[in-house]
């Protein structure tokens, strides 16, 4: 990879709240473009909210529209420990994304088959979340702090995505999924945590993207600028091959892994 290696970066605050074509507050998203001062309070299109449906049609377009490679961080898990994974019988992370959209489209409110009962902290984790402190299970419905919709929904997204983009020819890279290594001229799209960059800009984010006007704002805020500030540094490439064994790679390549956890 050369020092620079896309053209803009995209930081995208998630929701599992509502229907997938609902606007949601929560939802939120930042474009900052190569060498601009300033970071794009992206608005949606379609309303006063952005929804899931929304979203999915707009970093399709601006894909395809785009004059060079672009990254998108997605803040929400993009699959599930190996044990669910195992107890469903899937070995391959296009698998899971069918899985979970036939799920997700079987009613409102579908469970997780396999997944239990419990509510709260308890279930297990990916082996990226192993690796942080204060990542929670994706598999966890119901309480504050739950992560569990926000994945499902969002892996149900990430399969309409995925086809569409196929369907188009739009060259985009699922990191991990299609391998550690990142095509040159490719888009990437991949899961971001907030909470590993947002520190750091906390006293130095602009008043519009600050955490007390907006948190959700200031997470896809925090997500754009640590894409660009890395790429531009060259340092991206360090975190798209995270130092883990042979069989570690393995199980990340199907529990999927957090860019910038290493």
């Amino acid at each position: 990879m050369s020092a620079v290696s896309f053209s803009q970066y995209i930081g995208i605050d998630y929701s599992g709240a509502g229907r997938d074509d609902q606007g949601q507050a929560n939802i939120q998203c930042c474009c900052w473009k190569h060498m601009a001062d300033a970071c794009e309070n992206a608005r949606s299109p379609a309303g006063r909210h952005w929804s899931r449906q929304a979203v999915s049609e707009w970093i399709t377009d601006r894909l395809a529209t785009a004059e060079g490679p672009v990254i998108i961080g997605l803040d929400h898990g993009f699959s599930y420990p190996l044990s669910y994974l195992q107890q469903q019988n899937i070995d391959c992370w296009d698998d899971l994304l069918e899985h979970i959209f036939r799920l997700h489209n079987e009613s409102e409110r579908p469970a997780l088959h396999g997944a239990g009962q419990l509510v709260g902290p308890s279930y297990p984790l990916r082996l990226a979340e192993m690796w942080t402190v204060s990542a929670k299970s994706v598999l966890w419905f119901g309480g504050q702090g739950q992560v569990g919709p926000a994945t499902r929904a969002g892996l149900a997204q990430l399969y309409r995505l995925r086809q569409g983009l196929r369907r188009q020819g739009i060259k985009t890279h699922f990191w991990p999924f299609d391998g550690w290594s990142v095509p040159a001229g490719s888009h990437v799209i991949c899961e971001a945590y907030p909470a590993i960059y947002k520190r750091r800009y906390e006293q130095v984010a602009p008043a519009e993207f600050s955490k007390a006007a907006n948190p959700d704002l200031f997470d896809a805020y925090c997500v754009a600028r640590w894409l660009k500030e890395r790429d531009e540094a060259g340092l991206l490439e360090y975190y798209f091959t995270p130092p883990l064994t042979t069989s570690e790679q393995a199980q990340a390549r199907l529990e999927g892994w957090i860019l910038g956890v290493c």
